[in-house]
């Protein structure tokens, strides 16, 4: 009930003040405070001006356009006691143009006046009045509040623009204590500075279509490479096809490989064991050979005794009788002995039998060989392949952020060019004549003014902004007090924040603000050649980087690698990603020299990055250490994410292993970078738990080459 009275008592009081200044002169409302003698002036101002049929709602609408919070809480809490021609008062708080749609007026603080010209740009032929507070730019405004004396408040009107939003006035409007503004001489000056810039128009003009050709120029060349990515897209799908085609061949090649090692092992078996068999009977053949030779020795000497018994049978019967038994078991042994020769042949025939088949083997043992070693060289063409893949894989993912990362320094570079062209429309037709007009000693400490606002280049946030301004206002308000908070707003639009005492001769001229216009123009140009310049490197950089991760070099021959170098790059070309919410911390303790190739290298840089990054979901940190121990180096990637689960960790290193949703990575890219590392010489490891995971890459310190 309390905040109820207390409304309603205000809203009697403004009541009491919209009638005490509606009898009265303006001149006499120094009684009451600014800002109610303000609003009151502003509802009568509102009275007098008419708005088409059908062009206003059941209410009219007024906008308070920025951040003026105090006016526009004023006008919040009296609005319900205004009527203007008969319906009610509507106050609406504006941040962007974008909200001014269905409103009548707009009201325009005095921190707002340097937009003055731009809002009235935007807003032509939309019916809005536009009343600014204490404005210099003269030919943009409508209805201007203005303060021609200490405790006097009075305003002027631009009937002409008024009258082209399609309103009408009324001439009772002056009794208010307005004056009307000559617009016949802001058109003649308008003309005279158009006469003066019109030469200069031309030449700027011809700059600009020099620029327009160049542009056009790198918009083709754009183009260009837009169709190349394209096709190289294509050419990715196709070689992505033909690397699942191939791999589905490579697992049929392992599998018969495997099958045929495997027989190959069982063959080998079987001919050790004939070997050993056939040892055994290559002696027991020794063996007999020897038997047998005995043998025929025996049978020599005893066909030459029975040759000279021959002559002795007739003689000696008895002799013979005796030895028939003897002779009988000599004939045994010659059986014996022929059936030991048979044995002996057959023995041989078999011995060379076997050599024939293992003569058969091996040469079907020399042909498996050659099998192994095409399906081997098969296997190196397709890691080849596969290697590549998954570089122009990576190459794609990187370029819609490469794009990005151009297309934003572009905007830059336009959005400056666009301010630039303004400012010196505006500054060079009236540069000469205002310089002419300032003494030598202003004339110094106005561009010394510039060159201050020029070397600050702090970045301040809007609260910091707002701070410098409210303690600016505050110094100027005991020697400026109805233009401390307009000089405030212009100071730290100029980025000037402290040390406001040797700029005073400057804010206490009788010209201060066109002074105060001019400087902020001229410092503007600088600055915004200045973020061109800044969005040039930053593209240059961008493709230069894009153009040395692209690079393939065919020699294949190794050379001397700056590690450093080529991490830069791969952190320029995933900047896009990075600068969201990565904190990269680089550590590089020395610069070692390595041997290898750097295409390789970049390639494993590039894998182990996006991991990092793709783990951390592009927010953490990421923290990168080059350092040589003894003869190695060690480059360490560690981030803060979830890390590895120990169930996944043994199959990192595994190819065509992911973790990863389908179609966000093949799983070859930690092999192939193993590969790699070890082709260096060199070892790949990690370590991960939950909160940090660290992947090392040692490689060696060589002042020749690495053997590929």
């Amino acid at each position: 009930m309390a905040i109820k009275r207390a409304l309603h008592g205000k809203s009697l009081f403004m009541l009491f003040i919209l009638s005490m200044t509606s009898a009265l002169p303006i001149a006499y409302a120094q009684q009451f405070t600014p800002l109610q003698t303000k609003i009151a002036l502003i509802y009568n101002i509102i009275k007098y001006i008419h708005w088409p049929q059908g062009s206003v709602g059941p209410s009219y609408v007024l906008g308070v356009y920025g951040e003026h919070d105090e006016l526009y809480r004023e006008l919040k809490s009296v609005a319900h006691t205004f009527t203007v021609h008969g319906k009610p008062l509507e106050i609406k708080k504006l941040n962007s143009l974008y909200q001014s749609k269905g409103i009548q007026v707009l009201v325009l603080p005095k921190s707002e006046n340097i937009h003055l010209q731009r809002i009235a740009s935007e807003l032509i032929k939309t019916g809005i009045l536009i009343i600014s507070d204490n404005a210099f730019t003269k030919s943009a405004m409508m209805i201007n509040i203005h303060y021609p004396m200490k405790g006097r408040i009075a305003f002027e009107i631009n009937r002409s623009n008024i009258i082209y939003e399609g309103l009408s006035i009324t001439k009772k409007i002056l009794l208010l204590g307005g004056t009307e503004i000559d617009v016949a001489t802001i058109y003649k000056d308008t003309e005279l500075a158009l006469q003066k810039t019109k030469h200069k128009y031309e030449e700027q003009r011809q700059v600009m279509a020099r620029q327009k050709l160049d542009i056009n120029q790198q918009q083709q060349k754009i183009v260009l490479q837009g169709q190349k990515i394209q096709s190289a897209g294509k050419e990715l799908l196709h070689t992505s096809s033909l690397l699942n085609e191939k791999e589905q061949k490579l697992q049929l090649k392992e599998s018969l490989l495997q099958e045929k090692i495997n027989q190959l092992i069982l063959q080998n078996q079987k001919i050790v064991k004939k070997e050993l068999a056939l040892n055994s009977l290559e002696k027991n053949i020794t063996k007999n050979l020897k038997i047998l030779n005995v043998q025929k020795n025996k049978l020599e000497n005893q066909d030459k005794q029975l040759h000279d018994q021959h002559s002795l049978i007739s003689s000696q019967t008895r002799t013979v009788r005796q030895q028939g038994s003897q002779i009988e078991g000599q004939q045994q042994l010659l059986w014996g002995a022929a059936i030991t020769l048979v044995t002996i042949s057959l023995l041989i025939i078999s011995l060379y039998r076997q050599f024939r088949l293992k003569q058969k083997t091996n040469s079907q043992l020399a042909y498996k060989n050659n099998e192994l070693q095409e399906t081997m060289d098969t296997l190196k063409r397709t890691q080849d392949q596969l290697i590549l893949s998954e570089k122009m894989a990576a190459l794609g993912q990187l370029v819609a952020s490469v794009a990005h990362e151009v297309n934003t320094p572009l905007g830059a570079i336009q959005s400056s060019s666009n301010t630039i062209l303004d400012d010196l429309n505006f500054t060079l037709a009236s540069l000469p004549h205002f310089f002419d007009q300032l003494e030598g000693g202003l004339r110094q400490l106005f561009i010394k003014m510039i060159e201050c606002s020029l070397k600050n280049t702090d970045n301040l946030s809007s609260r910091e902004e707002r701070s410098s301004r409210r303690i600016i206002a505050e110094e100027l308000s005991s020697r400026l007090p109805d233009r401390a908070e307009e000089l405030a707003d212009v100071l730290v639009d100029m980025k000037i924040y402290r040390h406001i005492e040797p700029w005073m001769p400057l804010l206490l001229h009788v010209n201060s603000e066109s002074i105060l216009q001019f400087a902020y123009k001229l410092s503007r140009i600088e600055r915004n050649a200045r973020i061109i310049n800044i969005a040039t490197r930053k593209a240059s950089k961008v493709v230069l980087a894009l153009k040395t991760y692209s690079h393939s070099d065919q020699s294949k021959q190794f050379s001397q690698v700056d590690i450093k170098a080529g991490i830069d790059t791969v952190l320029t070309l995933y900047h896009n990603q990075i600068k969201h919410g990565v904190d990269v911390t680089l550590r590089y303790m020395q610069n070692p020299n390595i041997w290898g190739s750097t295409e390789e290298l970049s390639q494993v840089w590039t894998n182990i990055i996006h991991n990092a990054l793709q783990a951390m979901v592009n927010k953490g940190q990421l923290k990168i250490s080059v350092r040589q121990s003894g003869q190695s180096v060690f480059i360490e990637f560690e981030d803060d994410g979830p890390g590895i689960p120990e169930d996944v960790q043994p199959r990192v290193f595994e190819a065509f292993f992911t973790t990863k949703a389908s179609g966000e990575g093949t799983g070859i890219g930690l092999d192939i970078s193993r590969k790699i590392v070890e082709k260096h010489q060199g070892k790949l490891s990690f370590i991960s738990e939950p909160g940090c995971t660290i992947f090392t890459v040692q490689l060696p310190v060589s002042q020749g080459s690495v053997a590929s």
